[in-house]
């Protein structure tokens, strides 16, 4: 299947939670995060993979990508038979033409000869792995049990075997300030994964963090600063060429039961929150050029196709809220235009001048 004609991406997301993981790092509590805490059951497992690949609404004319994805687990850190018996069915189905792809999640640590002839022998396709920081105090200072080295190994180790390698990170751990999340970003370029994600750090109850939090010796970054740290991370990443799939957690049921999140920067639709600060900036540098150079009483328009209006206008409007508040006396008005194309925003004056910027949404 070739990718630039891929018009949808369907994912059948198997949650293990904690399954095969040496380690209590002081942000984790996946039962919580995926909202599973029952056994896996190898059976049922096989079950959602062949329902999923056989699904009607899957027309290949659509060009859908269809993937099974391991995640909540450090995969390559199970056991070898337990692996292939979870493999076996995505395998068997990728296999009939099913599905297109296969993808675990798993630690740096956990990246060994074995494990990968293991994953290529069952047609694993993409590894995510959890990096989270690039800072060795970082690190500590949350449990993981590696350093940079191992990230640095296991990605390198990845790519030159062929697999399809991302990244996660988690802006807002004990111990980093923008510095040393500047210089994760810079580590993880020089790598040049396939892809990104960016995960701000909550305090969920019962981890290890929630006890540093009440004992005064763990803040988390306020929404504000979080939004601000992952635009930042998000721009270095796409100047470098690499995607960012996803920015701020998946905010499943049981994360959004009421207790479930002590503090932190937690919001369903927080990836659009960011899209929008960043769209913020790109207009707000072209109203300051205008302003230099027109009327101030002149109306401005500022206009997008239907898809991202929403993360152009902000959360019930707060991006043209904020630019009538920088430019008072101004009148701008935001409007869906269905003749530009998807990738611009246009900027216009009633003299009929006009900027575009071109946009990236969820790159």
């Amino acid at each position: 299947m070739v990718e630039n004609k891929i018009q949808r991406y369907k994912i059948l997301p198997i949650f293990l939670p904690h399954q095969g993981c040496p380690h209590q790092c002081v942000f984790c509590d996946q039962n919580t995060i995926t909202g599973n805490s029952a056994e896996i059951s190898i059976e049922w497992v096989r079950k959602q993979i062949v329902e999923f690949g056989l699904k009607s609404d899957f027309n290949p004319s659509s060009h859908t990508f269809k993937e099974v994805a391991f995640y909540g687990s450090t995969f390559t850190a199970m056991p070898a038979s337990l692996q292939r018996s979870l493999l076996k069915p995505a395998s068997e189905a990728l296999e009939r033409g099913h599905i297109d792809g296969i993808r675990i999640s798993t630690r740096p640590d956990y990246c060994v000869h074995m494990t990968i002839e293991l994953l290529k022998e069952l047609h694993v396709k993409t590894v995510e792995v959890g990096v989270q920081s690039m800072d060795h105090e970082v690190l500590r200072r949350s449990g993981r049990g590696h350093g940079r080295e191992e990230s640095v190994q296991a990605v390198k180790t990845l790519k030159r075997e062929g697999f399809i390698t991302g990244v996660q990170l988690m802006p807002g751990l004990p111990g980093e300030d923008i510095a040393s999340f500047l210089s994760t970003i810079r580590d993880v370029i020089s790598l040049n994964p396939a892809f990104v994600r960016l995960y701000p750090t909550i305090v969920i109850k019962g981890t290890p963090l929630e006890g540093l939090y009440q004992k005064g010796l763990y803040q988390p970054l306020s929404m504000e600063k979080a939004i601000d740290r992952c635009k930042k991370g998000i721009i270095l990443f796409r100047k470098a060429g690499i995607r960012v799939i996803r920015c701020g957690i998946q905010p499943t049921p049981s994360l959004q039961k009421k207790g479930s999140i002590c503090i932190g920067p937690f919001h369903p639709a927080f990836g659009e929150l960011v899209e929008s600060s960043i769209m913020f900036d790109q207009v707000n540098l072209i109203f300051k050029k205008i302003s230099l150079s027109s009327d101030p009483a002149e109306s401005i328009f500022i206009r997008s196709s239907f898809k991202g209006f929403s993360i152009l206008k902000g959360q019930k409007g707060s991006n043209l809220q904020r630019l009538k508040s920088l430019y008072p006396g101004r009148k701008i008005f935001m409007n869906q235009d269905p003749t530009l194309p998807d990738d611009l925003i246009r900027v216009s004056n009633e003299s009929g001048s006009h900027w575009d910027i071109q946009k990236s949404i969820r790159s």
